[in-house]
């Protein structure tokens, strides 16, 4: 059955195309759909990636933690190497005490009003204990 020129497909053979051609269209629709999606995704995800950065890893935030963490090393040192003046003792027991009450900074939540007011039991908490260790 050889196809003339003049031939012209059949109603049947039109619907074929016609599906095939759509169905094509419909998978390239999909895969571009799905790429824009995952696009979307990753660039939503670096977005909120760089605003954690820039506001729990600011250079500031990154000098105070490393400051305060030398000297929470010095004054454990310092304990342990046996510094145990009333001065000493003291100037450690404020340092920690007052560790006790700032909190972190980088892991504070900011924008949670509930997850403040919980830290705040849980700070309060701290310093009842710190209390009672130092009252006993």
């Amino acid at each position: 059955m050889d196809a003339s020129p003049n031939d012209k497909p059949s109603a049947l053979e039109k619907i074929a195309i016609g599906y095939e051609k759509g169905k094509r269209e419909a998978e390239q629709d999909e895969r571009a759909r799905s790429a824009a999606i995952k696009i979307q995704q990753a660039w939503r995800q670096r977005n909120s990636r760089a605003q954690l950065q820039q506001k729990y890893f600011s250079p500031d935030l990154r000098w105070k933690d490393a400051v305060t963490h030398a000297r929470l090393k010095v004054h454990r040192s310092s304990a342990d190497a046996g510094k145990n003046s009333a001065r000493d003792r003291w100037n450690r027991g404020a340092f920690f005490a007052l560790r006790i009450r700032d909190g972190n900074d980088a892991m504070s939540p900011t924008d949670l009003t509930s997850a403040d007011d919980e830290q705040r039991g849980e700070k309060h908490l701290e310093e009842q204990h710190w209390l009672e260790l130092i009252d006993s």
